[in-house]
């Protein structure tokens, strides 16, 4: 008969092979189960960082959208504005175009004598009715407002007379009475007296 000495010594060997298998496939398990909870911690925070990113993407869009009302509504009132700065810019053109109108027409029926000497506590209604009665005409100046336009030597003297047709007619009989000096009307020196329409004034 064979001996079993051959099959008594196989026997462990083969029971530490099997036991360090075991061993190995536990280890490679527990590595696989791990492995995959990492996988599916990686899955879960992939998940919440693709919330996150939609979430974000979702809030810039509805601010987006704001920004773009914003933005319509920000044109809409630069409009308003700049029309009705071009309404005012109309208005302002209008009534200086009317302010300069008056100021024309009153110019118009103003007068304007030059060359004569300014003096301290002159009265300048009496100098022009002095000057206004060389012309022989009957005009009372009393009612009319004169006055220096500057305190300068020489400075003109502006007459506000009722109207166009007054100074007109005065300026007609100061071209008849030809060289008017200041002697010839009272006054101190021999300078020549020139008489001006009065034009408007730049502002």
């Amino acid at each position: 008969m064979p001996s079993n000495d051959d099959d008594d010594s196989s026997g462990p060997e083969e029971e530490e092979n099997n036991e360090s298998e075991q061993f190995t496939m536990s280890d490679i398990m527990r590595q696989l189960q791990k492995n995959h909870e990492n996988m599916n911690d990686q899955m879960k925070q992939v998940r919440m960082d693709v919330k996150s990113i939609q979430e974000f993407i979702e809030f810039m869009s509805d601010r987006f959208d704001e920004l773009q009302k914003e933005n319509k509504m920000m044109l809409k009132l630069l409009k308003e504005e700049k029309q009705e700065r071009k309404k005012a810019s109309e208005k302002i053109e209008k009534l200086e175009e009317r302010v300069m109108r008056h100021e024309k027409e009153k110019c118009n029926k103003n007068l304007i004598i030059n060359n004569v000497p300014f003096k301290k506590e002159e009265k300048t209604e009496e100098i022009v009715t002095m000057i206004i009665q060389q012309l022989r005409m009957n005009i009372d100046t009393k009612k009319l407002m004169c006055k220096r336009l500057s305190t300068k030597e020489k400075a003109p003297i502006l007459i506000e007379l009722p109207n166009k047709d007054i100074r007109d007619l005065i300026m007609e009989k100061r071209k008849e009475r030809g060289v008017m000096k200041l002697r010839h009307c009272g006054l101190p020196g021999d300078d020549n007296i020139f008489f001006n329409e009065d034009l408007p004034r730049e502002k």
